[in-house]
């Protein structure tokens, strides 16, 4: 399965701070598996500036996701 974690550092405006982070790297030589980590990387470029609440930076910083395709067909 297509399941994977991805960690994104954001600045305290909601911008990505750093690269986003794969977690799981087991999956790297399936070239879907990775065809799927780099989509989700761009996503999360396409998607900052995050809207979250500035006085809540310190639990937000730091957000792992985890991209699950099953999960993400929205039925």
């Amino acid at each position: 399965a297509l399941v994977f974690r991805v960690r994104i550092f954001l600045n305290p405006d909601g911008t990505v701070a750093a690269e986003p982070e794969l977690i799981d790297q087991g999956g790297m030589a399936d070239p879907h598996f990775r065809a799927a980590v780099d989509s989700a990387k761009r996503a999360v470029h396409i998607c900052s500036p995050f809207q979250l609440p500035a006085e809540k930076f310190a639990s937000w910083n730091e957000i792992t996701i985890t991209f699950d395709p099953t999960k993400m067909s929205g039925y």
